[in-house]
């Protein structure tokens, strides 16, 4: 398999409400049409990834994220089927300003998830393992 470029950074947001957490269905002309995923996106050259997750959680979501804190790095290796390599950062957004969810072009659905309806959801991408994990240390006591 043979490079073309260096690998791509995004980020990721886990936001909480109760006992759920928040995921945008992706849109029918994107990479892994209509499946499921956390907000978040491409970090633009120079920005921090700070910076970064708060402008996609705003953009994404029309919810301003106000107390962040990162949780773990993911890297995605390159495979036949998915030919990126892709380093994620996944940030907590604890607390964020806004009620209402209002998704943009990229998405065709929001949906606040609980861990047990996780195990059905068609996710995008290849973090299934990785987002249990992740709910599990934003939700300890739902193991």
């Amino acid at each position: 398999m043979k490079q073309k470029q260096g690998p791509l950074v995004v980020v990721r947001g886990v936001l909480v409400k109760d006992d759920t957490l928040l995921f945008l269905q992706r849109g029918p002309h994107k990479q892994y049409p209509n499946a499921w995923t956390f907000p978040g996106g491409k970090v633009d050259f120079g920005e921090s990834l700070e910076r970064a997750i708060r402008r996609e959680t705003w953009e994404e979501t029309r919810l301003r994220p106000r107390k962040i804190a990162f949780l773990t790095t993911h890297e995605y290796l390159p495979t036949p089927s998915q030919p990126r390599h892709v380093i994620a950062f996944y940030y907590h957004i604890q607390s964020y300003r806004g009620t209402n969810v209002v998704i943009n072009n990229g998405s065709s659905d929001y949906k606040w998830v609980t861990r047990r309806e996780l195990e059905r959801l068609p996710l995008a991408f290849r973090h299934r393992p990785l987002l249990f994990s992740l709910f599990d240390r934003v939700f300890p006591s739902t193991k």
